[in-house]
């Protein structure tokens, strides 16, 4: 039985591929694995380039884009979680979802799957992510906000209170940063998950999430089920931070909108007044817009829907 089963979904990030699988395979050099490459219909040639650079790599091409949970789902099936499998039949433990915009530190996979295998009730675990400039990812470790956390952190009250459980929760300004945490959610860039319990909590919810929010709401359903979403500060990764959506950044930052709203509507519109859910939609769509508009007027090297984008609506969208 191989320990670790690796999924990288890629597309068009042929200039982080090199990086990301030399760094990649420094760091399984005493584990146990199969490593797939997913390509989502790349039109870069990056599917060519991994199989003749990387022939031990097992290469799936999805003839269309339909998303980061879609693209995902077709390569859990494959290793046998999900789809008609119940078991698994490839037999692997764990399993590694993995953007090709990251970098594992040598020691960060190995220290992974020992947390794993000392703390059984752990069914998610996701590293520290570093920025290429040191500073930390923030979204490697947050909280799931209630109406009240996103408002913290929309107004900036936070920033009074920035290790307070109830004014930074939504940022889990409470949990240390060098200190491993059960927080509500890590950063589907990358994260491990025990295939027990992926197989118990099901697959990425492709039908609800094209792009954004299928990490969050992933590991909501794993918490629900009982399983320990963990931050392991010790295991860390470079994240180049919105490789691929860059190229297409109006598109991303309405589709990462698109999503906040979506997994509003999902987990807390049945339980939040009318008018509240006015609100949010109304906020959701009308940051859209405006971030779209002052993200047009850059210049195309400083568009992004990475950083300060992101983190503005990730709040509302979990309320």
């Amino acid at each position: 039985m191989k320990r670790l089963a690796v999924l990288i979904l890629n597309y068009n990030n042929r200039e982080y591929l090199e990086s990301c699988l030399d760094a990649l395979g420094k760091g399984l050099r005493s584990v146990s694995h199969d490593t797939w490459f997913l390509d989502n219909a790349s039109t870069d040639g990056s599917a060519a380039w991994v199989r003749e650079h990387y022939p031990d790599v097992k290469v799936l091409e999805n003839p269309e884009n339909k998303g980061f949970a879609y693209g995902n789902n077709r390569g859990l099936e494959r290793i046998g979680i999900g789809g008609d499998s119940d078991s698994g039949p490839l037999g692997h433990e764990f399993v590694l979802l993995l953007n090709p915009d990251t970098e594992v530190e040598e020691d960060a996979l190995p220290r992974m799957l020992s947390y794993m295998d000392r703390h059984p009730q752990a069914g998610v675990v996701g590293p520290r992510m570093i920025r290429p400039d040191g500073s930390l990812d923030t979204g490697c470790k947050r909280g799931e906000p209630t109406p009240w956390k996103s408002l913290a952190h929309m107004t900036g009250l936070r920033k009074f209170f920035p290790h307070s459980p109830i004014w930074a929760g939504y940022s889990c300004g409470y949990v240390k940063d060098n200190e491993p945490a059960c927080v509500d959610s890590v950063m589907g860039a990358c994260q491990l998950m025990r295939a027990e319990a992926l197989r118990e909590v099901g697959l990425l919810d492709e039908d609800t999430f094209f792009m954004y929010g299928e990490d969050l709401d992933h590991c909501v359903r794993f918490r629900r089920k009982g399983w320990q979403v963990v931050y392991l500060p010790e295991a860390r990764v470079l994240h180049h931070k919105g490789a691929a959506t860059r190229k297409d950044s109006g598109r991303m930052i309405l589709e990462f909108h698109r999503a906040m709203w979506t997994f509003h509507r999902k987990h807390y519109a049945d339980n939040t007044p009318w008018l509240g859910n006015a609100l949010v939609r109304m906020a959701s769509w009308g940051l859209g817009w405006v971030k779209w508009a002052l993200n047009g007027l850059q210049p195309p090297d400083r568009r992004h829907v990475g950083s300060a984008n992101i983190v503005a609506v990730d709040c509302i969208r979990r309320e």
